[in-house]
C-alpha cells in the first residue's frame, strides 16, 4: 500500500498568522526571503525609532543590545539592518519597552522646573559631595524630591549614581546588585558574584563619585548597614532621601545615627506658583484664574504636586471623553477630583 506523506504541520503565530514548522524548526525564526509574512511581523516604523535612539544616545549595537537584554549586537544588527532573526515579537516588545521608557523620561524632563525643592536638594548633594558624607534628606511624599534628584543627575551618569529603593532590592545582596546596574559602561557586568563587594570598594575609592538611594524609607536596616559600611571602606558620599520614615530606622543605632552628617528636611513653598507653572507647562491652552486655584489646592494638601499631575492628566482625558463632551476645564478638574482617592473637597466655585 502506498505511504501518502503528511503535509507539513502548520502553527498560528502570535500575530495570528499560520506558519510551518518544517520552515520554522523552533516556531520562533523569520528569514529574510519569507515575503509578506515577514513584512507583518517586522515592524519597520519601531526600527526606525530605535535607530534614532540608538544615534541619539550614542549607543553601539553591543551596548543597545544590552539595554534590550541581549548579551551579543547579533539580534539588533538583524533588526536594524532589515533583516530580522530570532523570536521577532519578543525583540519588538522589548524595544517598545525600552522607546516607552525614554519617552517618559524626557517627559519628566520636560516637566521639571526650579521649585524651592529642586534648588535645595540640588545645593545639599553638592554639599554632601564635597564633604564626602553620609546626610539624609526627608520631605512629604509628592513634593518633588524625585524629579529633583533626577535634574541633579542628568548629564552626570558617569559620577552621580541614583538608584531607587524598592521592596526586591532592600536589603543588601539587592542593593549591591542595584549598583552595580548602574556602573556606566557596563562595568561591573563581568563582576563574579563573590567579588562585587571588593570591585564597588575599589571602584567608589577617591572617586568624587555620589550616591543617591531615593525612597531610602524602603531600605531594610541591613541594607542601611550595606550602605554605612561601603561608606565607610570607599569613602564615597551618600545621601539618603525620601520620606520621614528613614529617621526611625536610623535614629535608634547610635552607631549609625552619628555616621550620617547631614540632615534636612524639606518642604514645598509657594505652591501657587508651582501649581501655576505646571499647569502652564502640561496644559497651558487650559489656563484660568480658576483653575490656578484649585491646582493650588490641590498641590497644598496630600501627595502635593504628584497628586496634582494625576489630577490634571485625569482632566486632560475627561475633556476627550465623549460624556464629558462640553463641560469646561474647571469642571472636569472637578470631576477628575471626585474620581481619584482624595481626603478633602474642593472649596466652592466662586
Amino acid at each position: 500500500m502506498k505511504t501518502i506523506a503528511e503535509p507539513p504541520r502548520r502553527s498560528v503565530t502570535p500575530a495570528g498568522m499560520e506558519r510551518s514548522a518544517a520552515a520554522r524548526p523552533n516556531g520562533n525564526h523569520a528569514a529574510a526571503d519569507d515575503g509578506p509574512e515577514l513584512a507583518l511581523l517586522y515592524d519597520a516604523e519601531l526600527r526606525a525609532e530605535l535607530a534614532a535612539y540608538r544615534e541619539e544616545k550614542g549607543l553601539t549595537l553591543a551596548d543597545l543590545g544590552r539595554e534590550l537584554g541581549y548579551q551579543d549586537a547579533t539580534q539588533v544588527s538583524k533588526f536594524l539592518g532589515g533583516k530580522p532573526e530570532g523570536n521577532i515579537p519578543k525583540f519588538q516588545e522589548a524595544a517598545r519597552a525600552l522607546l516607552l521608557k525614554h519617552r517618559r523620561a524626557a517627559e519628566v524632563e520636560r516637566e521639571v522646573f526650579l521649585t524651592n525643592v529642586v534648588k535645595s536638594i540640588g545645593q545639599s548633594l553638592n554639599g554632601l559631595r564635597e564633604e564626602g558624607h553620609i546626610g539624609l534628606i526627608t520631605g512629604p511624599a509628592g513634593c518633588g524630591k524625585t524629579q529633583a534628584l533626577h535634574y541633579y543627575a542628568r548629564g552626570r551618569e558617569d559620577t552621580i549614581h541614583l538608584v531607587t529603593a524598592s521592596i526586591r532590592n532592600r536589603t543588601p545582596g539587592g542593593l549591591e546588585a542595584l549598583v552595580m546596574e548602574q556602573l556606566p559602561g557596563g562595568a561591573g557586568r563581568k563582576v563574579a558574584l563573590a567579588n562585587r563587594w571588593s570591585f564597588l570598594v575599589s571602584h567608589f575609592r577617591r572617586s568624587n563619585h555620589l550616591l543617591i538611594v531615593d525612597n531610602a524609607q524602603r531600605l531594610a536596616r541591613t541594607g542601611l548597614y550595606w550602605l554605612f559600611d561601603l561608606h565607610d571602606q570607599a569613602g564615597i558620599p551618600i545621601a539618603l532621601v525620601g520620606n520621614p520614615g528613614i529617621l526611625g530606622k536610623i535614629a535608634p543605632d547610635d552607631q549609625n545615627a552619628s555616621r550620617a552628617q547631614f540632615y534636612q528636611e524639606i518642604a514645598l513653598k509657594n505652591c501657587a506658583a508651582a501649581a501655576h507653572q505646571l499647569l502652564t507647562q502640561l496644559c497651558p491652552d487650559l489656563m484660568s484664574d480658576e483653575l490656578v486655584k484649585l491646582a493650588t489646592q490641590v498641590g497644598e494638601n496630600e501627595g502635593h504636586l504628584r497628586s496634582l499631575r494625576y489630577q490634571i492628566g485625569w482632566t486632560q482625558r475627561l475633556l476627550k471623553t465623549p460624556e464629558f463632551a462640553g463641560i469646561g476645564p474647571v469642571e472636569a478638574f472637578r470631576a477628575a477630583h471626585e474620581m481619584l482617592v482624595r481626603n478633602y473637597h474642593l472649596i466652592a466655585q466662586d
